[in-house]
């Protein structure tokens, strides 16, 4: 099922308010099972991430994950929860990132790792041309295979998502008819 692309915005942006919180904790809280399937919607619209099963409390003399902690969901897992790399706040940007172009296109991404082989994610732009391009290159930086080139911070994806938000309601918005003198 397609999701409009401003009603999957703001549920995304609700989320992403989630992410800041439990990123700020001391220490920083991680999720890193976000997924269509763990964002519920309350009958009065709004956004709730759920099943905490797999979070990880940052440890920084901790670099890698233990065994018994790692899992995925493909299409959603960024390739560092596959290996031996370690998992942070990036790691939820990639699944939001994930999550956020499944409700727009109504297809589950690529999964990570036969992306670093080689094969292509088809942008959500090329999938549903209702998603503007502003939004398809936001997606891309989000679910950019290396940590390094996506969002650093959920504040930071949530300031991108805003001005997308607000571009996307002004491209929808018709100009005022104008008047002739």
């Amino acid at each position: 099922e397609v999701i409009p692309v401003g009603e999957a915005l703001d549920w995304t942006l609700q989320v992403v308010s989630a992410l800041e919180y439990l990123h700020d904790q001391k220490p920083p809280v991680f999720h890193r099972d976000i997924k269509p399937a763990n964002i519920r919607i309350t009958p009065a619209g709004k956004a709730m991430l759920v099943d905490f099963g797999l979070v990880k409390i940052f440890d920084p003399y901790l670099t890698n994950t233990t065994e018994g902690a790692r899992a995925v969901t493909p299409g959603y897992a960024p390739p560092e929860q596959y290996g031996r790399g370690g998992t942070d706040a990036r790691t939820d940007i990639y699944a939001l990132g994930a999550t956020l172009y499944t409700l727009i296109t109504g297809h589950e991404p690529v999964e990570s790792v036969r992306r670093m082989v080689g094969e292509h994610l088809p942008t959500a732009h090329s999938i549903n041309p209702d998603v503007p391009l502003f939004l398809s290159d936001a997606l891309d930086r989000a679910m950019a295979l290396d940590p390094k080139a996506r969002f650093q911070t959920a504040s930071a994806l949530r300031e991108i998502l805003q001005v997308v938000r607000a571009q996307f309601e002004k491209s929808r918005t018709p100009s005022a008819p104008r008047r002739l003198a």
